[in-house]
């Protein structure tokens, strides 16, 4: 018993941790899906 609740913090720590480099990829994401809709928006501008 006593193990288990020495392992539990552990877990915790590992699962708080990457949570700030899962925002970095979001980011990532979010500009790279707006460069996309550029590029797509950027011919139809031109030609319009």
């Amino acid at each position: 018993m006593t193990m288990d609740r020495q392992q539990q913090p552990t877990i915790i720590q590992i699962n708080t941790r990457p949570r700030p480099q899962r925002r970095w990829i979001w980011v990532i994401v979010a500009v790279v899906i707006l460069l996309i809709l550029l590029v797509i928006n950027a011919p139809t501008l031109q030609n319009g």
